[in-house]
């Protein structure tokens, strides 16, 4: 993973993504005990196996499956992906990821253009989505067809923090054997 420092206005950018996150359906107040303070940005690029081994921050409630509430990698979450897809066409954000994925395809998305944000403990640490768990999965589902890898854009923002561990949305990826 290469990392860069975020400018201050894109940390600004990054909190008010996250902000406007807690307004989608379901969501609530998923940032209560973030460590804000503590924490650090970065633009991060990752390779394949790190995007894939990302830890989707919703439990399957979120994802309409009752009674899968570990933690999941996002490789796992793309079965979900296309099953929530067949089963909810009228679904407003799966449109929005839809047409954002429309973008990728046709090459209209800058590849230094984050689209997801995550959170760890350090560089080496599991990292957690924040924002942008749908949109991930469908790149995954995207890059899994194949001739899409080399326009795919696996660039996010990155908060590290000494004490993500303190923040409980974190503490149940850590959780995961």
């Amino acid at each position: 993973m290469k990392l860069k420092p975020a400018a201050d206005n894109e940390i600004e950018r990054v909190v008010e993504e996250l902000e406007r996150g807690k307004s989608r359906p379901k969501s609530g107040d998923f940032l209560h005990g973030f460590p804000w303070k503590s924490t650090r940005w970065y633009q991060a690029v990752l390779e394949y196996t790190e995007f894939e081994n990302l830890f989707l921050f919703w439990t399957g409630s979120a994802w309409d499956e009752i009674g899968h509430m570990l933690p999941r990698r996002l490789k796992d979450g793309v079965a979900s992906f296309v099953r929530i897809d067949l089963l909810q066409s009228d679904n407003i954000h799966l449109k929005e990821v839809k047409h954002w994925l429309s973008k990728c395809e046709v090459g209209e998305f800058r590849y230094s253009d984050p689209f997801f944000i995550l959170g760890g403990q350090d560089q080496d640490s599991r990292l957690v989505i924040l924002d942008g768990n749908h949109r991930a999965v469908a790149i995954l589902w995207w890059m899994s067809r194949g001739e899409n890898w080399g326009k795919t854009p696996l660039v996010g923002w990155l908060g590290l923090s000494p004490d993500m561990g303190e923040y409980q949305p974190y503490r149940r990826v850590l959780q995961v054997g």
